[in-house]
Parts: structure tokens; C-alpha cells; sequence
């Protein structure tokens, strides 16, 4: 088996879960200075040492009345622990501006493209075997999933190749096993491709959905 030297890489990276009951409430923590957007992001405890000014992360924005779901990545830039309040100050990453866009879009209340898609993104961090037509196989790592597809951090695949997904799901839950094609690559911190499930039958694409809504209702990402 070949392990996917993107997979150590991406493991590194702390995820942190940022949920707003609104987009405006979430805006109301933004601030700007000097061409840098930052953006508080509160814990209920002080958060853990290790999570020190200058550390990169990666944060799951989420904004339940607008029933979205936000990758992108950020830097710690200040620590928060008083009696008011207690968190992490965010810096959004400037090579990242075309997403922060859609975030603060969403945050106003604007209809964008990425909001109009009919399968919320989760963001996630699971184990998945890929296996290629022609019998290779190698591991690597899901970033965000839903009912139609995911997002794979690996830069072995290109696009409309076909694989053969096998992702592990937490707490004994059975694997999710299903084709899928590979619709896009992305560059950058966000490396990776974009996979389109490929359903033999629709008894598949809902057993494959249920499943996919069950891990969401867990919420296992924090």
C-alpha cells in the first residue's frame, strides 16, 4: 500500500469548528487593519497551549441560519482569556482573499454561488482508502463531505480520473463505500481534489445520504 505523503502534512494542521447562530453575528467579529481581516473565534475554556500565536489552522465557519459550511485556513495572531471573554483572535490568510469574499458575502446575507449548491459541505477529517482502476491503492484524508461528494487532500489524482472511495466513520459506524470521479484540483494550502459519488442505484445514493447525515448530527468536528 502507498500512503499519500499529503496525508502527514494535512494532520498537522489543528481544525477548529467556528458555529454562529448568524452570518451578521459572526460579521460583528470581523475586523480589518492594515489589509488583514482577523476574526474572533470563542471557546468556552482557555484554548490549549499549543495553539500559540502563529500556529496555522484550519477552521470550519459555519452559519446556521444560513445553513452553510466554510473551509478556509487562518493564523493565530492573539490568545483571549479575561473574564469577558476567552478564544482566539484569527487572521484570515491573504492568499486565500477569493474565500474570505464568499464568507463575508454569506456573513451579509448576499446570495452567492457556493451557497446555491443542493448538498451542504461538512467539514470532517477522516480515513480514506482510494483505489484506482488499475488496483492501486493508498490512503488519505476527507476534508469536508456531503450527501453528492467530498473533498480529498491528496495531489495524486487528476481530473475525471475514477476511484473506488472506502471512508472510515467514527464510533464503529459502518464505511461508507462508493465510486466517484474527480471534478476539480485545487493548489495551495487547500491541496487537494473535489470528488462527484458515483451511485450504482438510487438505494446506494440514499443509504450513502443517510449515512452522511448521520455524521453530521454528531458533530464530531471541535
Amino acid at each position: 500500500m502507498r500512503y499519500d505523503a499529503h496525508m502527514s502534512r494535512a494532520r498537522e494542521l489543528t481544525r477548529l469548528v467556528s458555529t454562529w447562530a448568524t452570518g451578521s453575528a459572526f460579521r460583528e467579529h470581523v475586523r480589518e487593519s492594515d489589509g488583514v481581516r482577523t476574526f474572533f473565534h470563542p471557546t468556552a475554556e482557555e484554548p490549549p497551549a499549543t495553539l500559540h500565536v502563529g500556529v496555522l489552522v484550519s477552521v470550519s465557519l459555519r452559519f446556521a441560519d444560513r445553513d452553510t459550511d466554510f473551509h478556509v485556513h487562518a493564523r493565530v495572531v492573539e490568545r483571549v482569556a479575561t473574564d469577558a471573554a476567552r478564544g482566539l483572535v484569527l487572521a484570515f490568510l491573504p492568499e486565500e482573499k477569493d474565500r474570505q469574499e464568499l464568507v463575508l458575502a454569506s456573513a451579509e446575507g448576499e446570495s452567492v454561488p457556493y451557497l446555491r449548491r443542493k448538498a451542504v459541505r461538512t467539514a470532517c477529517d477522516l480515513a480514506v482508502l482510494v483505489a484506482l482502476e488499475d488496483g492501486t491503492t493508498f490512503e488519505s484524508v476527507m476534508s469536508t463531505i456531503s450527501e453528492r461528494g467530498a473533498h480529498l487532500e491528496t495531489a495524486s489524482l487528476r481530473p475525471d480520473q475514477r476511484v473506488h472511495l472506502r471512508i472510515a466513520l467514527p464510533d464503529r459506524q459502518p464505511r461508507i463505500e462508493v465510486a466517484g470521479r474527480v471534478t476539480s484540483k485545487i493548489v495551495g494550502l487547500q491541496e487537494g481534489v473535489g470528488i462527484e459519488f458515483i451511485f450504482t442505484s438510487s438505494k446506494q445514493r440514499d443509504a450513502v445520504a443517510a449515512q452522511v447525515a448521520t455524521f453530521r448530527s454528531r458533530d464530531v468536528i471541535g
